[in-house]
Parts: structure tokens; C-alpha cells; sequence
């Protein structure tokens, strides 16, 4: 298993909505009624995926 080595946040107020996060990492973000970012699951995708 994936050790992780970050914490996963997301700013609200920098987030655009654009769902580049949603659609590389769709097992750890998603988009909010506000179209906003939310963390559904921080061990959901690999480090590598979520920085990507």
C-alpha cells in the first residue's frame, strides 16, 4: 500500500471549479453544488495522481 506523504486540502477561495482535480484524481475530489472542490476520500488515488 501507498504510504502517503502529503495532506490533502482545498483552498475554496483559490479553487475556479474547472474539475481538472475531479477528472485526474476522481477517486479523491470532487465538485460541490457550488462547483467547488471538496476531499471525498484523501487515500482515495496515489500521491502521483493527485499531483499530477
Amino acid at each position: 500500500m501507498d504510504k502517503k506523504i502529503h495532506k490533502i486540502e482545498v483552498d475554496r477561495d483559490l479553487c475556479i471549479g474547472a474539475g481538472p482535480c475531479e477528472v485526474l484524481a476522481s477517486k479523491t475530489f470532487k465538485l460541490d453544488d457550488e462547483g467547488k472542490a471538496v476531499v471525498i476520500n484523501s487515500n482515495g488515488n496515489s500521491d502521483d495522481e493527485i499531483l499530477d
